[in-house]
């Protein structure tokens, strides 16, 4: 607990708030006990000496034990008189250090004593907090910030902050509350996000960072302390999270000091995407950076809004120009979550105009045959295309996506199934990896018919190796007839199976 100790005729604007230390706490308190014992003057009478008395000594008396009244009332018709009298600011003053003293006094006799807080003294202390709140000037803000946080370090250095002896926590909170009230003044907001940084996982503590997060809420003007105070967080991690769910909390008013961040935090990108729609135009701003890592962390951003079904950001990355990002994202930035699947969908929300810079890694990268796959219809040209390549990989890797349509969007590849249908065994032939691993049940014979008429040895190596008996004996059959030996070597086949793309 912070004291305010004042000099005869400092001005209000000098006086500073520190701790009283331990020996002159005891003479201090000695006087408090005797002055409590001798007290007998009104509380209008007391009110009438601090408005008035220019005595240093008298004033403090009087100021002393009108604090152990500690009358809201009495603390609020002087806090008005001094407004506009010298003489009473003086006296306020004195009021205020009676205050901060009769706080620290019952705390630390109850702490030496381990014991609670009688009813009386639980009470006296409310009342005391309430009176600070009052005077609502430097020196009383500052005390109530240091009811919270100066109580609560101790006790952490403690290592006892949830069961120590009395319990601070009411006279904690209600401290926060009166910050809460005074939060307009840059002093109390300041308190405040010191109280939202308090270090450290234990249960009081979060409770404590809870309560003065929630008034901080609302106040724009605390985004870049609480800014800092994420940065110097470090790997506490029940600090982190409060002071993440605190800048998400403020919305669009934290979006400027996060996007600005992305560089060099790796944390604002996730607090970006809790806050939402009102980070999308200023997130997206931030796509053409010559930094990378400011990129793909932007565009996980909008990639997480995707996801979860943001509008604004589904207008941004579905955009035919995200192509290259998004490829250069999938390839490079590789997420490791659910935005990786986002990109892929944004990538087939696109269609078309994705189709040939997709097509290019297909056989390379399993995230281009997943595009192709989800884009189906607009996909379907360029991968029967590829199924003339003279590349085998190439060739399997577009029949698998052309199966995977089959499966989903079967009249996407209406072309392809019809010709298997009609028999038409010139493209059955060019196309065959496409239906050997399409499997249909049946269409062994119109391949085999295929192979005679069109194919050639690889072709025929396929069909050995497939995993279908009948297309099997149909390779053996034309290997006779072209004067091939057919043998087995050790391995494993590279050729399409029977039916995998089922």
């Amino acid at each position: 607990m912070s004291a305010s100790v004042r000099s005869v005729g400092c001005e209000a604007a000098d006086v500073r708030v520190h701790r009283i230390s331990a020996a002159l706490l005891g003479v201090v308190l000695a006087l408090l006990i005797i002055l409590m014992g001798s007290a007998c003057a009104s509380e209008t009478d007391l009110l009438t000496t601090l408005k008035s008395t220019q005595d240093p000594v008298e004033r403090e008396e009087a100021a002393h034990d009108l604090a152990l009244l500690h009358s809201v009332a009495a603390t609020k018709s002087l806090a008005a008189a001094a407004q506009s009298d010298e003489t009473a600011r003086a006296g306020l003053d004195s009021l205020t250090d009676a205050y901060v003293l009769l706080i620290d006094s019952t705390i630390q006799r109850a702490e030496a004593q381990r014991e609670e807080f009688s009813d009386k003294s639980r009470l006296a202390l409310l009342d005391a907090v309430q009176c600070l709140k009052v005077i609502g000037d430097t020196a009383a803000i500052q005390a109530l910030g240091a009811l919270a946080t100066d109580t609560q370090r101790e006790r952490i250095e403690a290592a006892a902050p949830d069961f120590s002896v009395p319990d601070l926590a009411e006279l904690q909170l209600q401290s926060i509350a009166a910050l809460s009230e005074l939060a307009d003044d840059p002093a109390a907001l300041t308190a405040l996000v010191e109280v939202a940084s308090l270090p450290g996982d234990a249960e009081s503590t979060g409770t404590l960072r809870e309560a003065a997060a929630a008034a901080i809420r609302t106040r724009p003007e605390a985004v870049e302390s609480l800014f800092r105070a994420r940065v110097e967080a470090g790997d506490d991690q029940k600090l982190c999270a409060s002071l993440d769910a605190t800048l998400a909390a403020m919305g669009e008013a934290a979006v400027e000091t996060l996007t600005s961040a992305l560089a060099d935090q790796t944390w604002t990108d996730e607090i970006l995407a809790e806050i939402g729609t009102p980070a999308v135009v200023p997130v997206s701003k931030e796509l053409g950076s010559d930094n990378a890592k400011v990129r793909w962390r932007a565009l996980g951003v909008l990639l997480r809004l995707y996801a979860k079904g943001d509008a604004a950001a589904s207008a941004v990355v579905t955009k035919p120009e995200m192509v290259p990002l998004l490829i250069e994202a999938r390839r490079q930035a590789t997420y490791g979550d659910d935005r990786d699947d986002a990109a892929v969908q944004a990538l087939a929300a696109i269609g078309g105009p994705a189709v040939e810079p997709v097509k290019a890694f297909v056989g390379k990268d399993t995230w281009a045959a997943d595009v192709l796959a989800q884009m189906g219809a607009p996909a379907v040209p360029a991968l029967t295309a590829l199924l003339g390549s003279d590349d085998r990989i190439l060739r399997f890797a577009a029949a698998d996506v052309l199966v995977r349509i089959e499966n989903s969007a079967p009249e996407s590849v209406s072309e392809l199934t019809a010709d298997l249908d009609e028999e038409d065994l010139k493209p059955i032939a060019a196309n065959y990896a496409y239906y050997i691993r399409l499997g249909r049940a049946g269409s062994e014979d119109v391949l085999a018919r295929a192979l005679n008429k069109y194919g050639d040895k690889e072709m025929a190596v396929d069909y050995l190796n497939c995993g279908n008996g009948t297309l099997e004996q149909a390779a053996h059959t034309w290997a006779d007839k072209h004067g091939y030996e057919v043998y087995t070597t050790p391995g494993v086949a590279t050729g399409p199976q029977w039916g995998e793309g089922e």
